[in-house]
């Protein structure tokens, strides 16, 4: 295969990727925006929030017999809830690692949301 066939292909491939991951979260960020009276992840604690992802992959399964439309916004609200401690981690990370370069992030609320269902 030559250089020019292999990056059409790696190309392809990431327009894939891309399509998915966008597709993801424009449902998550549909969800978060529902939810956005309540209170922020860094408020609450990640063994609350792990419990509540544990609580949303349940209704995923749930979700599998139905509806696509109910499948696609479960998902979101596990890819949400893991997202929020991934967040957490970050933000301690950073917070705690001046020296980190995503530190400037955090000053400038990236990040920043509700906690979702």
């Amino acid at each position: 295969m030559s250089d020019e066939a292999t990056i059409t292909e790696e190309i392809r491939a990431l327009s894939d990727d891309m399509e998915l991951v966008n597709s993801l979260a424009i449902d998550m960020l549909f969800k978060l925006r529902q939810n956005c009276h309540k209170a922020h992840w860094n408020t609450v604690s990640n063994a609350y929030l792990f419990e509540r992802l544990k609580e949303e992959v349940a209704e995923l399964e749930s979700a599998l017999s139905g509806d696509s439309e109910d499948v696609m916004l479960e998902c979101a609200d596990v890819a949400n809830f893991a997202a929020m401690i991934a967040d957490n981690f970050h933000n301690v990370e950073c917070i705690y690692d001046p020296a980190n370069p995503r530190a400037s992030e955090v000053a400038r609320g990236v990040g920043r949301g509700s906690v979702a269902p």
